[in-house]
């Protein structure tokens, strides 16, 4: 497991959304990057039950946080006629710390 602490600054407002009584929250955040050529990277944040409900509640676009979960790359097909592969940075945020 990839388990990491990060510093974000939230740059979309939290998507709430319920399956069979589950409760899911998707946020898409950028933290600062020290690599050139890329000033911030672009996470998609993914909060599941209570803590959902929480960040949903209480925080919105421009906040700052400090995220502790799980991290891992996604790829998505981007258009089938260039055949163009985007690649995604996804955090299954486990808890947030202030």
């Amino acid at each position: 497991m990839n388990i990491c602490l990060i510093s974000v600054k939230i740059i979309s407002q939290p998507r709430l959304v319920r399956l069979r009584k589950k409760t899911i929250v998707y946020a898409l955040m950028s933290t600062p990057n020290n690599k050139r050529g890329l000033l911030f990277y672009k996470i998609q944040a993914t909060f599941k039950g209570k803590l959902a409900k929480d960040f949903h509640a209480v925080y919105r676009k421009d906040d700052m946080l400090l995220l502790e979960g799980n991290i891992y790359n996604k790829i998505k097909l981007k258009s089938t006629n260039h055949n163009r592969k985007q690649h995604c940075v996804v955090i299954k945020v486990r808890k947030i710390h202030l």
